[in-house]
C-alpha cells in the first residue's frame, strides 16, 4: 500500500453545528497540519471534494454510486467496484495531495489530519485504512441541535440512519438524527479505536476550555502547547442553550430520554 506520511492522521468529526470547527482550529494552532484548502468552518475541501457522493457509495448502489465509480475509475485507474478499495484509493490520492503541501512546512508541524463533520460516517473505512488514526468526535446538546439551521446531514444521511427526514415538526426529525448518528459514531469509535477515540462535549469546551483543551492536547500527545493561547480560540456562541427559549412541548418523554442518555440535564 502506498503511504506518504510516517504517521496516521488525527481526524475531527461530528453532527454539523456541534463545534468541530473550534476543535480543528485547536489542532491547527497546536501544530497539526489540517490542509491548505479550508472553508470558513475549517473543513478540508480537498477531502470533501474527493467524497462528493460518499453517502451513495455506502448507502446504495444506485445511479449516483455507478456515476461515482466511473469518475473514480477515470481518475485513479481502478477497475474494482469494491467500495472499500474505492475509498482506499481515494484516500491515497488525497494523502498525496496533503503530503505535497505538508512538505513545505513540515518543520513547523507535529502531525497531520483533517476535519469534515462527516468523518464519522466513513469511520469504519478510515479505521481500516489507517490502523493508528485518532478521531475526535464532538457532540452538542440534542435540543440545541434540533433547533439549528444546519440540517444538511439530516437531509443527506437521514435515511441511512433510519430517520424520516420529512417528519413534522422538523425539530423532531433533527433530534432523531442527532441521536442515531451520535449513538452509532460513539459506539464505532470506541469499538474500532479504543483509546484513539476522544469524545468532546461542546458545552464543556465552552464553559471549561482549559480542562477540555488539555484533554485534547494529551490525546494527541503534544506537550509544548500554550493552553492559555489556545483558550482564546473558544468563543461561546449566542446559540448555546437556545433550546431554553424554545417550545419543548413538541417533544415527548422518549425524546427527553434520548438527550439525557448522553449525559445532558434538561
Amino acid at each position: 500500500m502506498i503511504r506518504y506520511f510516517d504517521s496516521d492522521p488525527i481526524l475531527v468529526g461530528g453532527v454539523g453545528g456541534s463545534g468541530t470547527r473550534i476543535v480543528a482550529e485547536i489542532l491547527r494552532q497546536s501544530g497539526i497540519f489540517m490542509g491548505d484548502i479550508l472553508n470558513e468552518s475549517s473543513d478540508n475541501m480537498q477531502i470533501a471534494k474527493e467524497f462528493p457522493n460518499m453517502r451513495d457509495v455506502i448507502q446504495n448502489r444506485g445511479p449516483a454510486f455507478q456515476k461515482l465509480i466511473r469518475n473514480l475509475k477515470n481518475r485513479i485507474r481502478w477497475n474494482s467496484n469494491d467500495e472499500q478499495q474505492i475509498i482506499e484509493q481515494t484516500l491515497i490520492r488525497f494523502e498525496n495531495q496533503m503530503f505535497s503541501n505538508y512538505q513545505k512546512r513540515k518543520e513547523k508541524c507535529m502531525g497531520w489530519g483533517w476535519k469534515i463533520p462527516g468523518n464519522f460516517f466513513i469511520l469504519e473505512y478510515l479505521a481500516d485504512h489507517y490502523k493508528n488514526l485518532k478521531y475526535i468526535h464532538t457532540i452538542r446538546n440534542g435540543f440545541d441541535m434540533a433547533f439549528s439551521k444546519n440540517q444538511n446531514q439530516l437531509k443527506n444521511w437521514g435515511t441511512y440512519y433510519g430517520v424520516d427526514k420529512n417528519e413534522y415538526p422538523t425539530q423532531k426529525a433533527a433530534l432523531n438524527y442527532w441521536y442515531a448518528a451520535n449513538k452509532k459514531a460513539i459506539a464505532q469509535g470506541r469499538q474500532l479505536l479504543n483509546s484513539n477515540f476522544l469524545l468532546i462535549k461542546f458545552e464543556e469546551l465552552c464553559h471549561n476550555p482549559g480542562k477540555t483543551i488539555t484533554r485534547i492536547i494529551n490525546f494527541i500527545d503534544h506537550e509544548k502547547c500554550d493552553i492559555n493561547k489556545l483558550k482564546q480560540l473558544v468563543k461561546i456562541p449566542d446559540t448555546i442553550d437556545r433550546y431554553k427559549n424554545k417550545d419543548l412541548t413538541i417533544f415527548n418523554e422518549n425524546d427527553f430520554n434520548k438527550v439525557t442518555e448522553f449525559g445532558y440535564k434538561v
